[in-house]
């Protein structure tokens, strides 16, 4: 199993209300999500000189074991659904590089019904905040992590996968499967 830590547990490992062996117990497997670093680092850089130490101390935690940095959810989810360990997933056009596989030169589909088993949570999320946008929201205004948020479930087409949050998502995501729910308030 390997967890991927949302931002709000680094940024408490920063705000030293959680410490490196909490986050890192008994050998746990981090995933980094790349909207995750990129948050992380935009905080970094707005916390300046001031916040350097207690920012560099997450950042040695985070870096602690090689952990795995996921692709980006559309590369991650392409290579899911073409069982790729390997290369691009090219579904337009030709490879562009050696191990790029050119999927729509075979014709090949993915099932609809398995892809919305798959990423069901990912499908909820989106479904939700489509919903709230409908509905009069304002993201920037009102929820400003719904960009970042929606990115993370779809990870959860990995099994292997669990996401940590100190967030409650159960009102968006409810009526998916329990592996596809499969997140962690902290």
């Amino acid at each position: 199993m390997r967890y991927i830590l949302d931002t709000n547990i680094w940024v408490e490992l920063a705000g030293k209300r959680l410490t490196c062996n909490d986050v890192r117990n008994a050998g746990v497997q981090i995933a980094l999500a790349p909207l995750v670093i990129i948050e992380l680092v935009n905080g970094v850089i707005r916390g300046g000189e001031a916040r350097f130490a207690d920012n560099k101390a997450m950042i040695a935690c985070m870096a602690q074991g090689q952990p795995e940095i996921l692709e980006l959810p559309k590369i991650f989810v392409n290579k899911l659904i073409w069982n790729l360990p390997f290369g691009r997933a090219c579904p337009l056009g030709f490879p562009s590089g050696p191990n790029d596989v050119a999927l729509s030169a075979w014709g090949l589909r993915p099932d609809p019904d398995w892809f919305s088993a798959k990423f069901s949570a990912g499908i909820e999320f989106l479904i939700a905040s489509i919903v709230q946008v409908r509905n009069g929201a304002n993201p920037q205004k009102n929820n400003r992590g719904l960009y970042v948020d929606s990115q993370f479930f779809w990870y959860l087409g990995d099994p292997e996968l669990t996401i940590v949050t100190m967030e409650n998502f159960s009102s968006e995501i409810n009526a998916s499967p329990p592996s596809q729910s499969d997140y962690r308030a902290g």
